[in-house]
């Protein structure tokens, strides 16, 4: 059984973070309207800056381009392709990232959640809810150290991991001050 994780730190914020210094160099002055490029991504409205429409079209290959190195990056490291069972794309990424995906991994039916860039809250939504509960089940009986065995993360550590490959693709607002090595918040 193939047991392994990998972490590469390469998702929307860096795509934002490109496209902002494109079209810095292109206006020829600061632009870090990350929602709006965003946003733009997502419905293909195109941002107002200096009062007219910019037509983000130029710069779609550029955001696939940096899916596609992260993509290759973390499939180097999967030993075992054809032994994965699960493929499940979340976070706010996944439109961008979902064909990258899918050409890295043909023959594997790939999964998306609904509304996958609320998969983390959901998930720590989850996880605080397993908590109390095992909590309040532990009331009078000999407590697990870190309630472990009856935690959904440890049956998944135990066996699940081997055999599925989660794609968490974050989108947030980048921030000058947040450093490259820095954990990157998910959400809004």
């Amino acid at each position: 059984m193939q047991k392994q994780s990998y972490s590469f730190n390469r998702g929307m914020s860096d795509v934002l973070r490109l496209l902002a210094a494109e079209i810095t160099k292109d206006i020829g002055s600061p632009y870090r309207d990350y929602d709006a490029i965003d946003l733009a991504l997502r419905t293909g409205k195109q941002p107002v800056i200096f009062q007219k429409q910019y037509d983000m079209k130029r710069l779609l290959p550029l955001a696939e381009t940096v899916a596609e190195q992260a993509v290759s990056t973390m499939k180097e490291w999967i030993e075992a392709p054809h032994s994965l069972q699960n493929i499940i794309l979340v976070g706010g990424g996944a439109f961008l990232f979902r064909k990258a995906v899918k050409a890295a991994f043909p023959k594997h039916r790939i999964h998306e959640v609904k509304e996958p860039m609320f998969a983390n809250v959901r998930g720590f939504q989850l996880a605080g809810q397993n908590y109390a509960n095992s909590k309040m089940t532990a009331t009078g009986k000999e407590q697990v150290q870190g309630h472990r065995e009856n935690s959904n993360e440890h049956r998944y550590r135990e066996g699940r991991r081997a055999h599925s490959l989660g794609l968490r693709i974050g989108a947030c607002r980048p921030s000058p001050s947040v450093r490259r090595s820095d954990p990157v918040p998910e959400g809004r």
